[in-house]
């Protein structure tokens, strides 16, 4: 059976509120779908795609397995960024080997996140269409940890479509490059 759904992003403030400490304390006590037998993911509206043929696909059965419960993740909801610090901080390295290759990057591209249910990214899948900006984007998002969703009472392995944005500025000085990603956080390297 098909759910197609709002999903219900647990927060920390969430896991706090209910008495259950710091985020990884709740996920310790929230078992994953797959741990009790449930085939549930959520997945994000591809951009470019409506969610109603989203919807028409997934009824079909021509993304997931016939009896995996898909739950849509509402247009402009996200999963929040555990180690956001860390992120930023690879993010301005991967800039920099960009920048150090002499390249200028403008535009955005889409990075196809696999998350598990504890939260880690275990695939990557670029598209900026150049294979160098790829693997340093791809080797990025592989260091990202997530909130994972609690739907239906179990932690599910969740498919994001992230918007990753460049723009080069040159002040005239130095040339310099911007990230931004879909949670709004930009990293400025100079």
């Amino acid at each position: 059976m098909l759910l197609l759904a709002v999903v219900t992003l647990a927060t920390r403030a969430e896991a706090g509120a209910q008495g259950q400490g710091t985020a990884a304390q709740a996920r310790a006590i929230t078992a994953a779908c797959a741990e009790i037998g449930v085939a549930r993911v959520a997945l994000s509206v591809p951009p470019g795609r409506k969610r109603q043929d989203l919807e028409a696909a997934l009824s079909r059965g021509e993304i997931f397995p016939q009896g995996t419960d898909v739950v849509i993740i509402p247009e402009g909801a996200g999963l929040q960024v555990l180690n956001g610090d860390h992120l930023r901080g690879q993010a301005r390295r991967t800039l920099g080997r960009l920048i150090s290759r002499g390249m200028q990057v403008d535009g955005t591209m889409i990075v196809l996140l696999t998350i598990d249910a504890e939260g880690k990214v275990t695939e990557t899948a670029p598209s900026s269409g150049n294979r160098a900006v790829d693997k340093l984007v791809g080797e990025l998002w592989m260091e990202a940890e997530f909130e994972p969703p609690v739907i239906g009472g179990c932690r599910v392995t969740t498919l994001l479509h992230m918007p990753v944005t460049f723009a080069t500025a040159d002040d005239g000085r130095r040339p310099g490059l911007h990230m931004r990603w879909g949670t709004g956080i930009t990293v400025p390297v100079r």
